[in-house]
């Protein structure tokens, strides 16, 4: 067993062992799951999982790469890298990661829910979507909302001890993330407009920017949306009506699922228990998922 995946197993035992709790970290250091109280799993099943679990279930370099973040990725495969930080009008200060190529045409990508600037190269340069624009020759950035792992900051509140950090949704992140990140892009390339990908809550919260502040339509000249979701009337997921209960139950202003998911990773009733839920909450398909590369998934 090599180093490495000692560290990781004995890392996701004890984000295990602090899921109850918080864990109070500015740096981009991983994060324990948060549960309700009483929602914790079982020690056994912490205890059952191990570095064992994890190198006969992934391969050794999907290990490696779960590890990394998202500069470390471009760094690993050779990409430049650039982080570049961002306030907001209501003050929150978010990151954005850019595979620079000055002078070419910008290209802004943005996440959907719990995800992350890594989504866009997480699955390496023959996959991602964030190299391929760039081996295409644009201008990459990768966005990142407030309050994921890299955004988790303001400049009068502490995300971890002031629950008016947390009070947002997606329309904040349509209102003001992405004007803010646009016109970072905008006045570092120097381009007049950019492009436009977004994922998920990251078309939802374009809807929110294109209709609320009209004035940045002038500013985009093309927006692909992938997996776009505007209205949920129709949506049939169990699990979907159960948010407004779960934010009752765990209290507005509450931080949910910090970064990481790796507690799924403890051991073979986690990673069953984790992918049964997001089935019933995603629509179950096995043949698209790649579970080779679920550490990393998870990991974002």
């Amino acid at each position: 067993m090599s180093k490495r995946f000692g560290q990781l197993s004995r890392r996701l035992r004890h984000d295990a062992r602090l899921r109850a709790g918080r864990s109070c970290c500015n740096d981009d250091r991983e994060l324990p799951l948060a549960l309700p109280a009483g929602a914790a799993l079982p020690e056994s099943a912490v205890d059952s999982g191990g570095a064992g679990f994890l190198e006969d279930h992934f391969p050794a370099s999907v290990l490696e790469e779960a590890e990394l973040s998202t500069l470390q990725l471009l760094a690993r495969h050779s990409y430049p890298g650039e982080l570049h930080a961002v306030t907001t009008e209501d003050k929150y200060v978010l990151q954005m990661h850019r595979i620079a190529r000055p002078g070419a045409s910008p290209v802004l990508l943005m996440h959907g829910l719990l995800d992350s600037s890594a989504t866009w190269i997480m699955m390496g340069p023959h996959s991602g979507l964030g190299y391929f624009l760039y081996d295409a020759g644009y201008d990459v950035w990768l966005g990142n909302a407030r309050g994921n792992r890299y955004s988790r900051a303001h400049v009068e509140l502490n995300p971890n001890t002031d629950k008016a950090y947390w009070s947002f949704s997606w329309h904040e992140i349509g209102y003001y993330d992405l004007p803010a990140l646009i016109d970072a892009v905008l006045a570092k390339t120097g381009y007049q407009k950019l492009s436009y990908f977004g994922h998920s809550q990251g078309t939802t919260s374009f809807f929110v920017m294109a209709s609320t502040r009209p004035e940045y339509n002038a500013k985009i000249h093309v927006m692909s949306a992938l997996a776009p979701v505007a209205y949920m009337g129709n949506v049939e997921s169990p699990l979907v009506g159960l948010g407004h209960r779960l934010l009752k139950a765990v209290g507005e202003g509450q931080e949910l699922l910090p970064h990481s998911l790796n507690s799924c990773l403890l051991s073979e009733r986690t990673l069953q228990t984790c992918q049964y839920y997001m089935w019933k909450l995603l629509g179950k398909n096995p043949a698209e998922f790649n579970e080779a590369s679920s550490a990393i998934i998870r990991s974002i």
